[in-house]
């Protein structure tokens, strides 16, 4: 491998070696001790978090790049302190370290990146309303990132070793290009994917109401699509395309209260104000109708065989709507049995004409 030149390699110089070597690995637990009991306490002072996490996150990376470059140094030295000729595999043995110098400040970059995120996610995005980034983001950045800085260095490691790297690019555009025509629609999907989850149009455990009618909770939000649980435990995998072009309504935003309108009839000859007045009593009575805003009661038209009534009311649980309906109406029922207020059903007059009286009446015409 080297041309060893005997006359100068004294035990001294070997031990010297041995020593700086020792030193190298020695550095790597120095650095540790620095950031855990220096760098890390002044960090925690600062008002933001982000410095710690940067310094937790490359604790390890640093101190195995430092320990990288205090071997290479040793080995630099150790060439002329144990008089050694360079050979014709010295540009090999530079690869090497080359190689995991690279890779080690792949490995900083994407720790520091990592970092980033967290911060973001634990700290920034909490202030940030409905604008924060959901936490299935999260896992997606990270892949993206860590394929940037690794091709990064991919095209370090090549150019390094002078691997022509234009014609790669070049295949892998051309490439690319084909795949994206070749499945648009799950490219669409895919990007419609990450528009929901960076605009926060809804969340896992939301309501959604669909174009088409179906209303569901939001079980998972993916790249390609969205699982919607409805009522009668149907799981609804809707592509992300549709619900970014479609109009969707989110019964769970801004806040989970409800407006409950209840459409009534009443018999003609009702008296409206004590119709009024028992149905505010039922609404008082229920604990989970809101108190504020009041509910509001409207008479609304004449039916064709009712009295008609909107009763408005608010409840603090969109999801108990089903429940808080239930006992509303059971108790609507058991009260106006009490004050002899009817609900109509719908009726009709038939008048039956035999064929004499039509026969009659035509003669009298």
């Amino acid at each position: 491998m080297w041309e060893l030149l005997t006359p100068g390699k004294t035990l001294q110089n070997y031990l010297i070696v041995v020593g700086l070597i020792a030193l190298s690995l020695l550095a790597g637990l120095v650095v540790r001790l620095i950031w855990r009991f220096i760098f890390l306490p002044i960090a925690r002072r600062t008002p933001t978090a982000l410095d710690v996490l940067i310094l937790e996150r490359t604790e390890k990376v640093v101190s195995k790049c430092v320990v990288v470059c205090a071997l290479y140094l040793t080995y630099v030295g150790s060439l002329e302190l144990l008089e050694i000729l360079p050979g014709k595999y010295d540009r090999w043995t530079d690869g090497v370290f080359f190689v995991i110098a690279v890779l080690l400040g792949c490995s900083v970059a994407y720790e520091v990146a990592r970092a980033g995120v967290e911060w973001y996610m634990r700290d920034f995005s909490r202030k940030g309303g409905n604008h924060q980034m959901p936490a299935q983001f999260t896992p997606i950045i990270e892949r993206v990132m860590k394929a940037v800085i690794l091709g990064i260095g991919l095209i370090m490691l090549l150019g390094y070793f002078n691997v022509n790297v234009s014609g790669l690019l070049a295949t892998a555009g051309i490439a690319s290009l084909a795949v994206a025509l070749a499945a648009q629609e799950t490219v669409a999907n895919v990007i419609a994917g990450f528009a929901l989850m960076a605009d926060r149009t809804f969340r896992p455990g939301d309501r959604l109401e669909l174009s088409t009618g179906e209303v569901g909770d939001v079980v998972d939000i993916s790249l390609r699509t969205t699982r919607i649980l409805t009522g009668d435990e149907t799981l609804l995998i809707v592509p992300n395309s549709e619900l970014a072009k479609a109009r969707v309504v989110n019964q769970s935003y801004p806040t989970a209260r409800m407006k409950v309108t209840h459409k009534l009839g009443v018999a003609y000859g009702s008296d409206m104000v004590r119709v009024k007045k028992v149905l505010m009593e039922i609404a008082a009575a229920e604990p989970t109708v809101c108190r504020e805003p009041e509910p509001v009661i409207y008479f609304t038209g004449f039916g064709d065989s009712a009295l008609e009534i909107q009763f408005v009311f608010w409840i603090g649980d969109f999801r108990q709507k089903l429940a808080i309906l239930d006992r509303v109406n059971m108790e609507i029922d058991r009260r106006f049995r009490e004050e002899k207020i009817e609900i109509p059903f719908p009726q009709r007059d038939v008048h039956v004409r035999t064929m004499a009286e039509r026969t009659n009446a035509q003669t009298k015409s």
